[in-house]
């Protein structure tokens, strides 16, 4: 048809629109390009990504990507299609999980693809991506107690039932001849003196993880309180028992009668238990312990009350430490003196077993303790069983003679027993007649 026409012409039609408008008309992002999470290693972190539709134009979104170590909180899933209209916003929730994630700062991009709503001839298409960064933290640790506590409640509860039980044996069998003759009143502050190191363990399960740092510096100074007047009390009690029999059986053997009541030889037990305590309020008031938090490193620290101590504290420490073996080894010189003497009176054997045991202990622990002292736990059991072996072998060698007698013989056979006893040593001093008395007595 176009043969008939003279002239043949193209059109164009022009369309001219405010180049802002144009612009702005598809203008959609997420509203944070960079997301920062932390959590510690094992955990899980919480975290929501927005993308805004801030055009004039409808949108369709789509999640494209997201990292393997996340996971879209329903009812987000990947590749469903959201509408947007202007204004809108599509709200990403997430969980970070750092199961599988190293320690440190990892990073990963969640992405989202864009298109137009279905206009005519408008083929807009294109990808908006956030960075995700989680910095995964070791987790601290801090040494805590934990079930060692349960173990340090139950030891010193042993100690102190046994104590309890001890003294109320005692108390029950004090007119029999062989606990009389074993000195009831002594008996009982060995008992006493035990349960007190007993409950000295309940000081040391003492934590952060129980208290404030200021109550923990108040158990800190608890520990050697209830340690040092127990130990001084056990083994001043030993000593001075068998120091008054030592003087009875020296008269005895001089044909001299005398009478010792157990006040006649309490001055060196005075003097022990006052020392102590002189030593003990002075650390107290100068330069007391004080619980701490030491950091190990970034991630590892423990509580403790001996990182830093003082020239005061150590001086203090030492003269404890004289004091208490001043008692021990008295308690062992007067065994040995009265070691002639029959068991009824003096249990200068069992003394000595007790010491070996204490002694076995103290070579094996002592070094120990210094080897853990940045493990709390560790450090909590040795000094724990430390406690417990020393109490414990001071009642089981002191006491089960005793009950095994008294459940042997009875008190008849018992009182002849002392009394031939006593015999011997008057005639026979130097000679060890522990065992002649015994050959007639029923078994």
């Amino acid at each position: 048809m176009y043969d008939k026409w003279d002239r043949v012409g193209n059109f164009t039609l022009l369309l001219f629109a405010p180049k802002q408008e144009v612009e702005t008309a598809l203008d959609c992002d997420f509203d944070s390009s960079e997301l920062q999470l932390e959590a510690l290693e094992g955990t899980v972190a919480m975290g929501e990504a927005i993308f805004i539709n801030n055009g004039v134009l409808d949108i369709t979104t789509r999640v494209a990507g997201f990292p393997s170590w996340i996971q879209l909180e329903a009812p987000i899933v990947e590749s469903q299609l959201i509408h947007l209209a202007p204004g809108e916003e599509m709200r990403l929730p997430f969980i970070a999980s750092t199961e599988s994630l190293p320690v440190g700062v990892t990073s990963s991009l969640l992405t989202v693809s864009v298109q137009d709503d279905d206009y005519p001839d408008c083929f807009y298409s294109e990808i908006f991506s956030a960075t995700i960064t989680i910095d995964v933290q070791e987790e601290e640790n801090l040494h805590q107690l934990g079930h060692f506590r349960a173990f340090g409640f139950i030891i010193s509860v042993l100690v102190m039932m046994a104590s309890l039980a001890c003294a109320l044996w005692v108390a029950k069998n004090a007119r029999k001849a062989i606990v009389n003759a074993a000195q009831p009143f002594f008996l009982h502050v060995l008992c006493f003196g035990t349960f007190i190191m007993g409950a000295s363990i309940l000081p040391l399960s003492i934590d952060d993880s129980l208290a404030s740092s200021k109550g923990c510096s108040v158990a800190c100074m608890m520990f050697p309180w209830m340690l040092a007047l127990g130990f001084s009390i056990t083994f001043s009690a030993v000593f001075t028992k068998v120091w008054r029999v030592s003087k009875l059986f020296q008269a005895a053997g001089n044909l001299q009668r005398v009478k010792i009541s157990p006040q006649d030889v309490m001055v060196p037990f005075c003097v022990i238990i006052t020392l102590k305590l002189v030593l003990l309020l002075t650390w107290t008031l100068v330069d007391p312990l004080s619980w701490e938090r030491a950091h190990k490193s970034s991630s590892s620290s423990y509580g403790t009350c001996w990182s830093n101590l003082s020239g005061a504290q150590l001086a203090i420490l030492s003269l404890l430490a004289v004091v208490n073996y001043s008692a021990l080894v008295l308690a062992n010189v007067q065994a040995y003196h009265a070691r002639n003497i029959a068991d009824e009176f003096s249990e200068s054997k069992y003394i000595f077993l007790a010491m070996f045991g204490v002694l076995q202990v103290s070579m094996i622990g002592l070094p120990v303790m210094f080897l853990v002292l940045e493990s709390p736990p560790a450090l909590f059991f040795v000094q724990s069983t430390l406690v417990f072996a020393i109490a414990m072998s001071i009642l089981l060698w002191i006491f089960v003679p005793k009950i095994r007698n008294v459940m042997r013989y009875q008190d008849v056979d018992s009182r002849r027993n002392i009394t031939l006893a006593t015999r011997c040593v008057v005639r026979e001093p130097r000679r060890d007649r522990s065992t002649e008395f015994r050959s007639d007595l029923p078994s």
